[in-house]
């Protein structure tokens, strides 16, 4: 009978491998994106090519151009009467949508940054920052969060389609003191899945809303 080998002594045993690799190199900074002249409150990639993404930022929404091997550079600069909070892409690419502090909503051509039409989500008279865009799975439908409604937007006539209101929990803290007399629950973001928004307020809730009708089908309260 052929008797097992015998063990290894400590001498023999392999390092274990923490011992014999060294470890990871922290990423390099590549390069800095320079051509920003105040803070940045969004950013999104092109939804067409790896090489292009868009930033909305305090004095206008840029479109950079992120080739491989060549330094990030400004490709476009549109131009916004107000700060740009929030930019999104047309699913196609060929459009970028910004919202800004004044309730507008601009569509601005992703060739050469013209302005093709503008979306009024707030009053003039009580401007909201528009904090949430996104493109449904229609191609031609907008959802568009604004102070603290929920909007659907038929982007090529323009029209406003559906909205809702959304109020704030009796029992949550209204945020914005003097600035929110009412107690309002100011939508602070929005996420979009086939029929599905969910939308992230200020009385600690998330909500959940049918993107075709703008009805209220359920909420999140953990926090």
């Amino acid at each position: 009978m052929l008797s097992s080998p015998p063990p290894k002594l400590p001498s023999q045993q392999t390092p274990p491998s923490h011992e014999t690799t060294h470890p990871p190199r922290p990423l390099p900074l590549r390069r800095e994106w320079c051509g920003v002249g105040g803070r940045i409150f969004d950013v999104a990639f092109s939804p067409t090519t790896q090489h292009e993404l868009a930033t909305a930022g305090e004095d206008c929404g840029i479109v950079w151009s992120t080739g491989e091997g060549a330094a990030p550079s400004p490709r476009l600069k549109l131009a916004s009467k107000r700060p740009a909070v929030r930019c999104a892409w047309h699913p196609t690419g060929k459009h970028l949508l910004t919202g800004s502090t004044d309730g507008l909503v601009t569509v601005f051509s992703a060739v050469d940054g013209s302005s093709l039409a503008s979306l009024r989500a707030a009053k003039e008279s009580e401007p909201s920052e528009v904090y949430g865009l996104a493109s449904l799975s229609n191609e031609s439908l907008l959802a568009v969060a604004c102070s603290d409604t929920i909007q659907q937007w038929d982007l090529p006539r323009g029209r406003l389609t559906a909205h809702t209101q959304l109020a704030a929990l009796q029992s949550s803290k209204a945020y914005g003191g003097t600035r929110n007399p009412h107690g309002r629950a100011f939508v602070f973001g929005m996420a979009a899945r086939g029929r599905v928004l969910a939308a992230a307020l200020s009385d600690g809730t998330c909500r959940l809303i049918d993107s075709q009708t703008c009805k209220e089908h359920g909420r999140l309260e953990a926090h």
